[in-house]
């Protein structure tokens, strides 16, 4: 649809980026100018921006503006590292209950990886991202050692789960995997696997097929065959792919055997 057909304009929260700097927002700006963009912004600020304006990553301004339009469109914001204000992408989350982070992916060009059709969802608002953190002291040294604290609830492992089975129906996928590492995480991660397997164990018989999956960090994968690429096992002093001298690192190519004798 070309947003140019709307009778009328719409009234949304912009807080530009500030993380990857204004180029990004005036690309998507030039995108939405080319479909002929209905929208009225209300220019708000957040995180350091926020910070500069309101002393407030996450100003009482923003997040006024944020529940009038009830939409918003939001620029990376930079959040600091190993110090200085929590991040206003958790805040925000936190603030609007936003508990499903949707992230559809899907190959546009010929690549590495040509058949790519997946969603990820992701819940926003539990687990580590609840930053609870403090430090002990040991000895004379007062942050001699840091603690950080996860939390999942069974209601809201099960409201991630009911939302990606909803999602998966509506919009005609045929699996859900559900990633977790309950087999370290035994109690945090635990939880979250019990809560989805009774979901899905509740769903109605068209619902998609669940999949539960360890952790997707660090799991063995095949590459996919293509033309011109060296077969499975090839030696890495063989592979035209290699990206790494032999004896230094494994190949990053992902097409032949890099640990040779």
């Amino acid at each position: 649809m070309v947003l140019a057909a709307l009778d009328h304009k719409i009234a949304a929260t912009l807080f530009p980026a500030t993380a990857l700097g204004p180029k990004s927002w005036h690309a998507t700006a030039q995108v939405l100018d080319a479909l002929g963009s209905p929208f009225e912004w209300d220019v708000q600020q957040a995180g350091v921006a926020g910070v500069e304006v309101a002393s407030d990553p996450l100003p009482a301004a923003t997040l006024a503006s944020i529940r009038q339009h009830r939409l918003a469109l939001k620029g990376p914001l930079t959040t600091p590292v190993g110090g200085g204000f929590r991040s206003s992408n958790v805040r925000l989350r936190e603030e609007f209950e936003l508990f499903a982070n949707v992230r559809p992916a899907r190959a546009l060009i010929p690549g590495r990886f040509d058949d790519i059709d997946l969603v990820l969802v992701r819940e926003n608002l539990g687990g580590f991202y609840v930053a609870r953190e403090y430090y002990v002291p040991i000895g004379n040294d007062p942050r001699a050692a840091a603690v950080s604290t996860g939390i999942n609830t069974r209601d809201g492992s099960k409201r991630i789960a009911r939302f990606a089975f909803e999602y998966a129906l509506k919009h005609g996928r045929k699996k859900i995997t559900i990633v977790h590492k309950a087999n370290i995480l035994k109690a945090l991660s635990g939880l979250f696997l019990e809560a989805t397997r009774e979901v899905a164990a509740g769903c109605r018989p068209d619902a998609p097929a669940a999949v539960v999956r360890e952790s997707a960090v660090g799991t063995n994968w095949t590459a996919p065959a293509r033309a011109g690429t060296p077969p499975a096992g090839t030696p890495h002093s063989a592979c035209r792919r290699r990206t790494a001298p032999l004896g230094t690192m494994p190949c990053t190519s992902g097409w032949c055997v890099s640990a040779e004798p």
